[in-house]
């Protein structure tokens, strides 16, 4: 398990509340881990690391917009035009996350 006094902001990107609610919950273990905000779709991820420059953007690689499915890898480059650098973002599974968290 990671032991820093090192405070951390993270973003999540999910259009499925299930999904954000079961993330949050997982990351309630790490007190040095702070959420400052969640975005439901690419348009509010965008405006929202770039407002609040967080460490990390856990993302669902597919949002749901409507009935489509559309890729939110296009955040990322989005990102960087605003941004001299980028928040470490993963779209894994949140047992792939919790398995780095307690690394």
């Amino acid at each position: 398990m990671l032991y820093s006094s090192k405070k951390y902001k993270y973003v999540i990107v999910d259009s499925q509340i299930d999904d954000v609610n079961e993330l949050q919950q997982l990351l309630t273990k790490y007190s040095n881990y702070s959420c400052v905000g969640i975005a439901r779709n690419k348009d509010e991820a965008i405006n929202l690391i770039i407002d609040q420059l967080p460490h990390l953007v856990f993302f669902d690689t597919e949002l749901v917009d409507g009935i489509k499915k559309k890729s939110s890898f296009s955040i990322i480059p989005e990102v960087y035009q605003f941004l001299n650098w980028l928040p470490k973002f993963t779209g894994q599974t949140h047992t792939f996350i919790f398995n780095i968290l307690n690394k």
